[in-house]
């Protein structure tokens, strides 16, 4: 009888297991966020597969996909599994906003999904109702109509409300032609301000690039700006695979990524004219100065003289081609190459001119035209003539224009072979048979198999550990954290402190979440206590000024961080050495 249950009890959990139903559902870790906040939308297919949806846009919010994942539990013997995509929301207004209707489908059905979301105003702010009132970025131009090669500024001002905390790290992303910019723009931070808006005030960084066009035409200049806002941490959670290791090793604050889209910026970029345009023009756009020098000046026929010409101003240095002399019979004229110099915006020609005669007297005037962007006209700026004092001299250089003799004579040598040796005195004897048994033959021949040997062992040490994770995390836990120490030193060198300490709080998670095989969000002290007890001290120490330094209004010393760099690379040092 007790065995007729049992058989019932199993079958009616596997008929309960066989007749889960597959649905889909929309979540939101939280319907209710503030300005500065962010949140995670879900959607999960469960006991049923299902690709990711593409959300509708939302007029005030940011969607962007992070990823997918899945998950399998087995309770009271039902196996259930997941299919989860995950979405990271960033308001940019408060309101009550509407997320869907979408139709998601799924083998064996459609579902409609939905969601309600509120964002409420900062408490950092309680005035501002859009996110543009707290941080905007806006792109300008002294330049209205610049010419093609013609250098001209570019600057972005970034505005954030005073109290809004960031950790200065500043990028350009996209909004910026693609073609016809002569190189990489490499933008700068030139200024760091604080300035009175409407009543407000407001923390101003700007950032300035130089522009250079190679084609005529209208560019559009749309940068985004990229910045992390630091705010307290709500609860523990992580926005997906790509987030970064956001916040503090405490949990009290985190940095969040904001967007700013800039206003559009529209430059009609003209062409350089080509009436009026003067024969000795060889590129020049902008403003410049032109001198000339030749020496010597007193030589004989054959001698060379140096023509060094010298550019300085502002324009497209890097474009203009050397201004040349005229030709003629009584010189000749070798290329002019481009020399270095350390003035800066100067441009330095030299170019070689050998007198052919003793009948010169001067050399003729050397020009250079330019197109001047300010009156928009073409200018020729002129150097010389330059006075020559030449006398008859030996025509050696000018051997190759006079016919050869018929008939060459040639001259014989003594000795037409000279050894680079002198003859050995006395010849060794040739090496024995008997000599070849010897240890040092023998360790000749046992070295290639030696070497194959140590190559075999390291190959397969190096696939074991590329076949296991854990093994490739933790062998690149003390490189990588070296390399983020290094950024810190640069940083320490050009005076930069907040970057230094950055960059040290990065070495330590970069080498805690490799060497403990830690996910994103879940490294703490506790957890690296765990692991490294008699670092538990110092670990807390270094990790508390971090923190101290980082929040704090005031600039961390020199020797301080230097003393910091150096605790930080012997505790991971001795954290290598301990056995895990």
């Amino acid at each position: 009888m007790n065995s007729k249950r049992t058989i019932l009890a199993l079958a009616t959990a596997l008929l309960a297991a066989t007749l889960h139903a597959a649905d889909v559902q929309m979540k939101l870790d939280r319907n209710l966020i503030s300005l500065l906040d962010r949140v995670v939308l879900s959607i999960e297919f469960i006991d049923t597969k299902g690709n990711a949806i593409e959300l509708p846009p939302v007029p005030g919010l940011d969607i962007q996909y992070q990823g997918q994942s899945s998950e399998t539990r087995i309770v009271n013997m039902q196996r259930s599994s997941k299919v989860i995509h995950r979405y990271l929301i960033t308001p940019k207004q408060t309101g009550n906003f509407t997320i869907g209707p979408i139709q998601a489908t799924y083998p064996g059905g459609t579902r409609t999904l939905q969601a309600q979301l509120q964002v409420i105003k900062s408490k950092d702010d309680p005035e501002a109702q859009q996110l543009d009132q707290l941080l905007y970025a806006e792109v300008s131009t002294p330049h209205t109509t610049p010419f093609v090669y013609e250098p001209f500024q570019i600057t972005i001002t970034l505005f954030v409300r005073d109290g809004i905390q960031t950790d200065n790290n500043l990028s350009i992303r996209g909004g910026l032609p693609e073609q016809g910019i002569d190189g990489e723009l490499e933008w700068e931070i030139i200024d760091r301000d604080r300035t009175l808006i409407n009543g407000t005030i407001f923390n101003t960084t700007t950032l300035r690039t130089t522009v250079q066009t190679v084609t005529a035409g209208t560019f559009i200049f749309e940068p985004q700006v990229q910045l992390n806002v630091i705010v307290p941490r709500q609860n523990r959670r992580t926005y997906g695979f790509t987030d970064p290791f956001f916040g503090d090793f405490f949990g009290r604050q985190e940095r969040r990524p904001i967007l700013l889209e800039c206003n559009q910026l529209a430059l009609n970029v003209q062409p350089v004219p080509t009436q009026n345009r003067p024969d000795s023009f060889t590129g020049g756009v902008g403003n410049f100065q032109f001198q000339a020098t030749a020496s010597p000046l007193q030589l004989k026929a054959g001698e060379p003289i140096t023509l060094t010409s010298r550019i300085t101003g502002i324009g497209n240095l890097d474009k203009i081609t050397p201004p040349v002399l005229s030709t003629n019979a009584a010189y000749k004229l070798y290329q002019a190459r481009r020399i270095p110099t350390d003035a800066p915006n100067t441009l330095q020609f030299e170019q070689v001119i050998i007198p052919q005669t003793a009948t010169l007297t001067q050399l003729p005037r050397l020009q250079f035209s330019y197109f001047n962007t300010q009156d928009q006209s073409f200018r020729t700026l002129t150097a010389g003539p330059f006075s020559l004092d030449i006398q008859p001299g030996e025509q050696a250089r000018i051997i190759a224009t006079q016919p050869s003799p018929s008939t060459p004579n040639v001259e014989l040598l003594e000795r037409d072979i000279i050894h680079l040796k002198p003859m050995p005195t006395t010849w060794q004897k040739p090496i024995q048979f008997q000599q070849l048994y010897t240890l040092k033959t023998a360790y000749t021949l046992l070295a290639p198999l030696l070497l194959w040997a140590l190559s075999a062992i390291l190959i397969t040490h190096y696939r074991k550990k590329q076949q296991d994770p854990i093994r490739r995390r933790r062998a690149q836990a003390l490189p990588a954290a070296h390399r983020a120490l290094k950024e810190a030193q640069r940083a320490l060198h050009k005076k930069e402190p907040a970057a230094c300490n950055q960059s040290i709080h990065q070495a330590i998670t970069l080498y805690f979440g490799h060497r403990l095989n830690l996910s994103v969000g879940t490294i703490n002290p506790a957890r690296i206590s765990q692991a490294f007890p008699k670092e538990k001290d110092t670990i807390q120490q270094l990790i508390e000024q971090i923190e101290h330094d980082q929040y704090s209004p005031e600039t961390p010393s020199v020797a301080s961080l230097k003393q910091r760099i150096k605790t930080t690379r012997h505790l991971l040092n001795r954290c290598e050495r301990t056995r895990i």
